[in-house]
């Protein structure tokens, strides 16, 4: 028995359109906080702290977005490769 799993050009197609999903929304909330994060008014040192946990968690999100929008790519790429197989196959 085998662990391995297989799945269609259409499941990877389907993969590959959800991490875009994923990617873009990651941006828009990143994109949000940055926005928040410029007009709202810092003195104190919470507030310090605040922004400064603001900042990191942009950054993971902006880290999501790079490698969702990666995954999608070579999901994608994949696909491609599959579909070509199939229509082309090697004899």
């Amino acid at each position: 028995m085998s662990d391995q799993q297989e799945m269609t050009v259409e499941s990877l197609r389907q993969l590959s359109s959800k991490y875009n999903v994923n990617a873009d929304r990651a941006q828009r909330v990143a994109q949000f906080l940055r926005d928040q994060k410029g007009s709202m008014y810092w003195q104190s040192e919470a507030a310090t702290s605040f922004k400064n946990s603001l900042q990191e968690y942009i950054e993971m999100l902006t880290r999501f977005n790079q490698h969702f929008s990666e995954l999608s790519k070579e999901v994608k790429a994949r696909a491609d490769i599959i579909e070509e197989s199939q229509r082309n196959p090697v004899r």
